[in-house]
């Protein structure tokens, strides 16, 4: 654990975190276990701002073989192990896509990302391919350049659907594209060894879940449901120095500020036991020290806001 940085940021990933010395809440115990089973699909389900893209990020670190980045973590001494060895990544960022110039715009941003993928991975691939073919080629030839299985990590999948949801026919167009970009992938499944894909929802309309073969869910599972977000006890252990400033600031006992945190931030629950307070919340409450609603500005999707006003 490391203490430097406390400003609320997005977009950062696991490298940034440890290099940057921004305190990072070691989830690595949760991560080994979960790479140690011989499941090869995964998929993680948890709402915005909820630390997604922060565990796609470290699976990559883990499988790209930066073992100095996990000094001091529960993980260090696993990395050794075959299980965890060096492989290829493909890392897929779904949430980069053009969603804004319709469909045209987003398939060529689709062709755009795994092109540049393959370009961070030593391969060149004919850009003017569509996506379904440029997906296939790059798993094929990643696989014939490092001899070895490769790690395929989508963040954030379902996205682009999620976006258009308040047009039917692009949304249509996008789940279609997206239905055969993923079925491509499974398509390749004999060259991959570890799947991990995250999103906001379980997509099942129009098959975009199933495109994986019925990954293993563990947005819900008990083993898994502290994989994102803080425990109460990660709170006081990682955050103790601001917890005090924070209370110092706000002139009330710390107890009592933890007992107002808890009721304010902490109502998070995915597997039916273990209660989480949302990261990105926490560092809003302790860098701004004002009790607010910051998930209204932050983490509400655009579509139940619609609904809400539409009512």
């Amino acid at each position: 654990m490391v203490e430097n940085s406390l400003t609320p940021v997005s977009g950062q990933t696991f490298k940034d975190i440890i290099e940057e010395k921004i305190i990072y809440v070691d989830k690595t115990a949760i991560l080994s276990n979960l790479i140690e089973t011989p499941t090869k699909t995964w998929f993680l389900s948890r709402p915005r701002r909820f630390g997604k893209s922060l565990t796609v990020s470290t699976l990559e670190s883990i499988f790209s073989g930066e073992k100095e980045l996990f000094k001091g973590l529960a993980i260090e001494n696993r990395l050794q192990e075959r299980r965890f060895s060096r492989r290829p990544v493909i890392y897929l960022d779904m949430s980069k896509l053009d969603m804004i110039t319709g469909v045209h715009g987003f398939e060529k941003s689709l062709n755009i990302l795994t092109v540049r993928v393959g370009r961070f991975l030593g391969i060149d691939l004919p850009a003017e391919l569509f996506s379904i073919t440029l997906i296939t080629i790059l798993i094929e030839e990643v696989y014939l350049k490092y001899q070895t299985k490769m790690a395929i990590l989508i963040d954030e999948y379902d996205t682009p659907v999620t976006d258009f949801l308040d047009s039917p026919k692009e949304r249509n167009a996008v789940l279609n594209i997206l239905y055969a970009y993923y079925r491509e992938i499974n398509a390749n499944d004999r060259y991959i060894s570890f799947v991990f894909v995250t999103g906001k929802t379980k997509y099942i309309q129009g098959g975009l879940y199933s495109a994986f073969n019925t990954p293993t869910d563990i947005s819900f599972a008990p083993d898994f449901g502290a994989l994102t977000g803080f425990t109460h006890t990660e709170l006081e252990c990682y955050y103790a120095s601001e917890l005090d400033k924070t209370a110092e600031h706000l002139k009330i006992l710390k107890n009592d500020l933890l007992e107002q945190m808890r009721h304010y931030y902490n109502g998070f629950c995915f597997d039916g036991v273990t209660y989480v307070y949302n990261p990105y919340l926490i560092l809003q409450f302790l860098f701004n020290k004002k009790f607010l609603n910051y998930w209204y500005n932050y983490g509400t999707p655009k579509q139940l806001i619609a609904e809400v006003t539409n009512y």
